[in-house]
């Protein structure tokens, strides 16, 4: 891991966060549902949603990368959002292209908050396992292997084993990074979007500012 690299991650964009703090101070009220003990208090966006390596990648060898996934976001998402942004709050327009960037910045953040990475480490057990076992195949059958001794093929498989397990033990590239290609964004692009202003400077958000709701099966009787 390079020196001096970023290791307070983000994980809700300070730049939206800004939309909900005081515009004299910028200063923004905290609540933690959680504490209900811990009384509310007021901090910088810069100090919150704000975590140490959370986007940490576990590399070959154990070599670490704590900046690359904070920078893609920073850079390839939350960069050409920013911009659109402010004119939805200065109640301007968007046109289409400035609809897909937003589209993506909102699908991303979906993807990205603690409920999105808790999401992910429950599937991936299964999906680790899965992983593991066309690994193993692969060392069994394909001919590149072909001349290594049983001993040689456990040990790569070993090695595999724990490679695999450090990558779902933090899900970020796996799970977190959203896909141009995900199906999702079509249909929040085909979605009639509706911005709701508040009359005055108070407003409210969360960790989890982007989510789906599933409607709850009900049972009706006679």
């Amino acid at each position: 891991m390079k020196k001096n690299t970023p290791r307070r991650h983000h994980y809700i964009p300070q730049h939206y966060l800004k939309g909900f703090s005081s515009p004299d101070l910028e200063l923004i009220w905290v609540y933690d549902k959680r504490d209900k003990q811990k009384a509310p208090f007021q901090t910088t966006p810069v100090n919150i949603a704000v975590e140490k390596d959370y986007y940490k990648l576990n590399l070959y060898e154990g070599d670490e990368d704590t900046s690359a996934v904070e920078q893609h976001f920073a850079n390839k998402i939350e960069g050409p959002a920013n911009a659109i942004l402010d004119k939805i709050r200065m109640r301007d327009k968007i046109d289409a292209k400035e609809k897909y960037i937003m589209t993506f910045y909102l699908y991303s953040m979906f993807k990205r908050v603690p409920a999105a990475k808790k999401r992910a480490k429950n599937i991936m057990p299964g999906i680790a396992d899965s992983v593991l076992k066309e690994f193993n195949q692969m060392i069994d059958s394909n001919t590149r292997f072909s001349h290594y001794t049983e001993e040689a093929k456990q040990s790569l498989r070993e090695y595999g084993k724990s490679f695999i397990q450090q990558q779902f033990d933090n899900p970020s590239v796996l799970y977190m990074i959203p896909s141009q290609s995900s199906g999702v964004l079509p249909v929040m692009m085909k979605m009639n979007w509706y911005f709701l202003y508040t009359s005055d400077d108070q407003f409210l958000t969360c960790d989890n500012p982007v989510f789906t709701h599933w409607a709850k099966e009900r049972t009706f009787s006679r």
